[in-house]
């Protein structure tokens, strides 16, 4: 078992993600208010379990955000930082960003948090692109996939998910032509831990 010191650091250390990225969700409120969307729904993570035989579920696993322009609008835009995926795990920590169109689309939260990486729904990589588009019963997703250590300052934040976003939001039926997110996007492969 660690020490009491090593516990106390892993401890510090996950609170610090915890500031950092609740001020990156802040920033990111602000950047996409300024573009006209309206924060609609936020997730933190689902079945929390306080069970002693449950450790595993005691913390966050990821972040959902989601925006929209109108208020019945049937496409809305979000972000998922992930820190825990399931079947496969992932290898880092990421930012699924992406668009949902469909009937309530703002309500989607299952499905644009798998959208892309959960195998089972059979995501689409988008040839010469690291973009994946998902089709569900109900909706499709377009998302593409970031490392959440490059979004250091506000800069990085709008280069790589305020402007990719708006320009899914904005696109037709291939946002993919709409969406630079080079050198830092990742593919399926880069995330899953072999």
């Amino acid at each position: 078992m660690a020490t009491s010191r090593e516990m106390k650091e892993v401890y510090d250390a996950m609170e610090r993600i915890c500031f950092e990225t609740g001020d990156l969700l802040k920033a990111l409120d602000d950047l996409m208010q300024k573009q006209g969307f309206t924060f609609t729904k936020t997730e933190l993570r689902w079945d929390m379990s306080k069970a002693v035989d449950k450790p595993d579920s005691w913390l966050p696993y990821f972040s959902q955000r989601i925006y929209r322009k109108m208020p019945n609008d049937e496409k809305v835009i979000g972000v998922n930082i992930m820190f825990k995926t399931f079947a496969p795990d992932n290898k880092l920590f990421f930012i699924s960003c992406g668009r949902i169109d469909g009937r309530n689309a703002g309500s989607k939260s299952d499905q644009f948090y798998s959208a892309g990486w959960n195998e089972g729904d059979k995501p689409q990589q988008i040839p010469d692109t690291k973009i994946y588009h998902t089709i569900f019963k109900d909706c499709k997703i377009w998302n593409y996939f970031i490392p959440l250590h490059i979004v250091i300052d506000l800069e990085t934040l709008e280069k790589y998910i305020v402007k990719p976003l708006i320009g899914l939001y904005n696109s037709g039926p291939n946002p993919e032509k709409e969406v630079s997110i080079d050198p830092f996007g990742l593919t399926f492969k880069d995330i899953k831990v072999d």
